[in-house]
Formats: structure tokens, sequence, C-alpha cells
């Protein structure tokens, strides 16, 4: 009996121990990490339409699956394309039942049922967003500064509209065309002294122009390799600020001086004791050349993207852009610029030499991500 009673307290305690061994974890390491890659929330709406949600999970134990939820509600669960790999990315799709705020959060679970949680995203979906243009639905846009005739400083404010019971869609950018300095027509192609912006909510921008010279502008809507009809084209001067419309010498009368700028035909004219004289322009920033990116780290702990060109001349300083938002001013002479990024996904730079004779970009490249 004692023999049997010792097999029983023996059989009893292990099997105890190999049921609690098959609620034990099959891995001790760290949870899955996780990010959403896009899209990045902020102050600027999303149309009311279908919205992919891109995102990273990362674990030594492999990723099996993501979830996604919004609003604290799971909407799908997607598995991964290969659960062994330690790095996995997910394009989950979704679509806003109505317009609102949303918070989106992403959900992964590795192979041993341990499970991370992304940053939180928080949205707004705009109500009765109008769709895209077809290059035939542009219209002209709007004019409103500099106004037709105006004489304005050398940092002329630009601004226009593309609202109102007219307008039923939008472009997805727009062409601001500017007569280069002493031309009397603008260009039959391209911008001439102008400039593009980066997105269609852009409906307003600060413009170094040279000083002593007449300029004509108009704005062209853009979408798909298409610009649409222009805006009528409106004058504006710069005066130059080294002229002076009087001038006293002693023991002699005072004279009047002609006007400093005439409009369409700037030239300076002299009195019988003065001569004004335009002073020279300042010539544009030479093109940005060798614009080159890469990935200076790429590890678990950051992620540093290292831009690189040929310095321009003639240029007072840099901006440098990143998805269309300016990050950096840098000063004149610059050739470098490291960004740290926000996230591990890919992004779009551009670099804008600026200067007294106006400002001249680089062509837009995308980094190519941290896959580590």
């Amino acid at each position: 009996m004692k023999t049997n009673r010792s097999f029983l307290i023996s059989f009893t305690l292990f099997l105890i121990l190999v049921l609690a061994a098959c609620n034990l974890p099959g891995d001790s390491g760290p949870d899955p990490r996780v990010w959403i890659d896009n899209p990045l929330g902020g102050a600027d709406p999303y149309p009311l339409e279908l919205l992919v949600i891109q995102s990273h999970a990362s674990s030594g134990n492999g990723i099996a699956s993501a979830a996604l939820q919004v609003n604290g509600i799971q909407v799908r669960i997607d598995d991964a394309a290969d659960p062994t790999d330690p790095l996995a990315s997910f394009a989950q799709s979704w679509d806003p039942p109505s317009s609102g705020e949303y918070t989106i959060v992403v959900l992964a679970t590795d192979r041993y049922g341990n499970t991370g949680t992304s940053n939180r995203i928080k949205i707004t979906i705009a109500a009765n967003t109008l769709p895209l243009c077809t290059p035939k639905q542009l219209s002209a846009p709007v004019q409103l500064e500099p106004v037709d005739w105006a004489d304005v400083s050398t940092r002329v404010h630009f601004s226009w509209s593309y609202s109102g019971p007219c307008f039923n869609c939008h472009p997805s950018s727009y062409g601001i065309r500017i007569s280069e300095p002493g031309s009397s027509v603008l260009p039959d192609v391209g911008l001439g002294w102008g400039f593009i912006t980066y997105d269609e909510h852009t409906t307003s921008r600060d413009w170094n122009l040279p000083a002593g010279q007449c300029y004509l502008w108009q704005v062209l809507a853009y979408v798909s390799d298409s610009y649409g009809p222009p805006s009528p084209v409106w004058h504006f001067c710069i005066p130059d600020p080294s002229i002076t419309t009087t001038a006293t010498f002693e023991g002699l009368p005072i004279y009047q001086a002609p006007p400093t700028v005439t409009h369409l035909a700037p030239t300076a004219t002299s009195t019988p004791t003065l001569t004004p004289t335009l002073s020279p322009t300042t010539p544009p920033p030479t093109d940005i050349i060798k614009f080159i990116i890469s990935n200076k780290i790429c590890s678990f702990n950051s992620y540093v993207v290292l831009l690189q060109w040929n310095d321009s001349q003639y240029e007072l300083g840099y901006r440098v852009f990143r998805d269309k938002v300016l990050i950096a001013t840098l000063p004149a002479n610059s050739f470098s610029y490291e960004d740290i990024s926000p996230d591990y996904g890919q992004h779009f730079y551009y670099i804008e030499a600026f200067g007294n004779g106006g400002i001249k970009g680089s062509e837009i490249l995308e980094s190519s991500g941290c896959v580590y």
C-alpha cells in the first residue's frame, strides 16, 4: 500500500508539471515591435475614401499576423507572408464609414502568441471631400496677390484660390508662371522664374525676385502631367530702393526725379543734377547637382538618412524638405544633411537653394527605408 501511495503521489506531481508546462510561453524574449509608416496623422484631414494603413513589425520569433484596430475595434487581421521572417510589412485597407476623428493602432503577434502594440495615430476624415480633377476638368485658379499693377517688396507674396461653387474637383498641385526680369512676355513653355507647389493644399508662397524690375505672373492648376487653362496675366513691379525720388545740393534748387520704375519698361532716367542707375540684379542660385541620399545608420535603435549634393552658387542657404514638410534650414555653402527619420519607412526628400535672385530646387528622391 505504501508503495502504491508513493507511485500515485509521484504520478500526480508529474501530471501537474506537464500541464503547467503547456501554459508556459514558447519564448521568453521581448514582445514584437510594431510601428505605423502611413498615415502619420497631423492637422491636415484625409479624404472620405479608402485608406491604406502601412506598417512594419519585427521580432526574433518571426511575425505571424497583424490586426488593424480603429477606435479600439478590430476591423481586420492579416497573416504575414512568411511567419519565420523577423521583419514583416503589412498594407491594410480601411474604408472610413463617415467623416470624423479616428485613432488607428496595429497589434502584431509573433509565432508564440506574444503581442506588441504600435504607436497611436490620430487622423481626421474630412466631409464632402472633392474628387481629384481629370485634365479636362481643370479650371483657371483665382489670383489674389499681388494684385494687378501693384508695387511690392523683393520678397513677393503670391496667393490664389481654387474654391467656390464653380470648382467641383481639386488639382494635385499648382504652377506659378513668372516672366524673367526685363521681359514683357510670359514664357510659352515652362514657368520662367516661377515655381511649382508640392500639393493642392498650398495656395500661397513667398518668392524672392530682383528689384528694379516689372514682372508678369499667372497661376495654373496641375494634374496627371497636364496643366489646365491659365489665369489672367497680372503685372507687378519691385522698385529699386537705391534710387531716390528727390536730390538736394547746396546752392542748387530741388529737382523732382522721375518715377523709379516704369511699368513694362523699367528704366532709369536722369535729371540735370542726378543720374540714378539700376543696381545689377543678383542671379538666381545655380542648379543643385549630384543630389544623392543614402542610409548612414540602419539599426534597431535608429535610422539616419544622409543627404549630399554639390554646393550651389549665389545662394544664401538651403531648405530641406521631407514628404513636403520643411525639416531644416541650412546656411550657405552647405553640401550635406543628416536626417533622423521618424520611422523606418521610405520618405521623399527635396533640397531648395534660396538667394536674393530667387530659388532653385533639386529633384525629388526617395529613401530606401531601413530593413535590419
